[in-house]
């Protein structure tokens, strides 16, 4: 069995995570569209047989009501086969093979050159998904706390919905989106409203 050292480097030229295209036999972790058995919590992916297992240990909440649940899950498949041979994918990160603790993350594979071909997010579940930098319009680049920049995965169908505001609605590329009737970037708060108000229609 082959692996990829004690400080791996995710690097581009294999096959890439799988959102349910086939790119990756692997499907490790839940997908929303996914195909499950098992019943003592357990779930066992249908097409793939990976096995994976949830703990939800906790889930902060901030003051404005958002919420984020830290778990510890499993995943069996921490292998992938291909015809360069067997590569061990999996970490021990002080929980176990095959275990991990996180909430989500974000991480970036390189190409040869040293760019990054693309981002890899990893949800809470173990599960897998490629967010292409410059092919596939679903991501967004989001400035966080501190002036941070972020990635965060859209799906495909919102993407096409913004991308066709855009047309709609041509604006400079540092012109918000979404903004309200004094042409302001929208706050919380007025999402909210225009929820509401939408959903009263």
């Amino acid at each position: 069995i082959g692996t990829k050292g004690p400080e791996p480097r995710a690097m581009a030229g294999t096959p890439q995570a799988d959102s349910g295209g086939g790119l990756d036999p692997r499907r490790t972790g839940v997908r929303a569209l996914g195909s499950y058995w098992g019943g003592g919590g357990e779930n066992i992916d249908a097409i793939s047989g990976n096995l994976n297992f949830t703990i939800a240990l906790f889930s902060p909440q901030t003051r404005n009501g958002n919420k984020t649940t830290f778990a510890l899950s499993y995943n069996s498949q921490i292998w992938r086969q291909d015809g360069g041979g067997i590569t061990l994918l999996g970490q021990d990160t002080g929980y176990g093979l095959g275990w991990k603790l996180q909430a989500g993350s974000i991480t970036p594979v390189w190409a040869a050159g040293g760019t990054i071909d693309h981002y890899l997010f990893t949800d809470s579940s173990g599960a897998e998904y490629s967010l292409s930098v410059n092919k596939s319009p679903s991501h967004v680049r989001l400035m966080g706390k501190g002036r941070k920049e972020r990635i965060s995965p859209i799906w495909p169908e919102t993407a096409d919905l913004v991308t066709a505001l855009i047309r709609r609605q041509p604006r400079k590329p540092d012109e918000p989106i979404f903004v309200n009737r004094y042409k302001s970037p929208l706050t919380a708060s007025g999402f909210r409203f225009r929820l509401a108000w939408l959903d009263s229609l």
